[in-house]
């Protein structure tokens, strides 16, 4: 049960930052430098929707990603060491029901707590057309910022911290996806 926690701990602070900043920061900025962003909106399609959509398809890349790890962690620490009841960091114990319920509900943490930073990348990749240079931004603003995830794990589980956690990622969410779609709309794409 440790296994899944370990890969989520071990993902979390600098793979997950790398990939949010392929995820978001390339969206808008690697097509624009392709020069497939004109085809894609040569459709009758809004830009506004064109950021969500994007935006929409890195929070489901990042979910994926963490889920992967979650259940590569179940299956090698289920055959190495067997599933058991897990001991809390409270030094009470989780039945593997509940143990599982709370791994899954860190990676949906994880997962929210993560929104607010893809959204900043999606602003970012609308600011340049250089998808690298959207990447290495993306991945430093990620890095710098910290997630907790350890609330869950604590006897009584820490709703307070997540609970402010999950306000701020939902205010850079609104914030810096508005600010992408604005300056998105106002974009020129004719290069």
């Amino acid at each position: 049960m440790f296994a899944p926690l370990t890969g989520l701990a071990l993902v979390q602070p600098f793979f997950m930052s790398l990939a949010i900043g392929l995820f978001a920061g390339d969206a808008i900025a690697g097509e624009a430098q392709s020069g497939t962003l004109r085809y894609l909106l040569v459709r009758p399609v809004r830009r506004p929707r064109l950021i969500v959509s994007k935006y929409a398809a890195a929070m489901t890349f990042t979910g994926t990603l963490l889920l992967i790890v979650i259940c590569s962690g179940l299956f090698a620490g289920g055959i190495v060491f067997g599933i058991h009841p897990m001991p809390t960091l409270s030094g009470t114990s989780l039945s593997v029901v509940d143990g599982l319920a709370r791994i899954l509900a860190s990676g949906a943490f994880i997962v929210l707590a993560a929104s607010g930073i893809v959204a900043v990348g999606m602003w970012i990749s609308t600011l340049t057309d250089s998808g690298p240079g959207a990447i290495v931004a993306t991945v430093i603003v990620a890095i710098a910022s910290q997630i907790a995830d350890q609330g869950l794990f604590r006897f009584p589980v820490d709703l307070v911290t997540m609970r402010e956690g999950v306000t701020v990622s939902a205010a850079y969410t609104a914030v810096f996806l508005a600010l992408a779609v604005w300056r998105f709309r106002r974009r020129d794409i004719t290069a």
